[in-house]
């Protein structure tokens, strides 16, 4: 919320089209990236060459991340 208060529910596609490398997606300062994996845990999540994942805002600072990582 300190850079852009998204609204709750707001979806985020991120495709990383490198083909020969990772993206990864990391936490701000005061903020929680819930995996949505199937893994219980909060924190950074790479995502693999070629691969899509999302993130969805579940309340205040707090986001939901679904795809594959590595």
């Amino acid at each position: 919320n300190s850079s852009v208060a998204f609204p709750l529910g707001t979806v985020i596609p991120i495709l990383n089209p490198n083909g020969g490398g990772e993206l990864t997606v990391v936490e701000g300062s005061g903020v929680t990236l819930r995996r949505g994996d199937g893994v219980a845990g909060t924190g950074t999540r790479t995502i693999t060459a070629n691969g899509l994942a999302a993130i969805e805002k579940i309340d205040t600072n707090e986001w939901y991340c679904t795809g594959i990582f590595t």
